[in-house]
């Protein structure tokens, strides 16, 4: 996803407010453990307090992140 959706201007500009981590869950089976991840790639969307407020399983196109960077935007 990172030559695909997330290096999309629209998906950048969309996610300029967000603190962006990237865990390879090879190595941090523990963050893997914690958040019930199945697949990859996975994206979580996390609260300051480390709760999932949403969440894209699979490679998705730009437009699909963009619309679940809007909708997490309005919680």
């Amino acid at each position: 996803m990172d030559a695909g959706a997330f290096s999309d201007s629209g998906v950048v500009t969309a996610a300029d407010d967000v603190i962006r981590v990237k865990i390879d869950g090879d190595r941090q089976k523990n963050v893997v453990k914690k958040y019930g991840v199945k697949g990859y790639p996975t994206v979580l969307f996390l609260d300051s307090n480390g709760g999932t407020v949403g969440s894209i399983v699979g490679a998705e196109n730009a437009a699909t992140v963009k619309r679940n960077l809007a909708a997490i935007a309005k919680k």
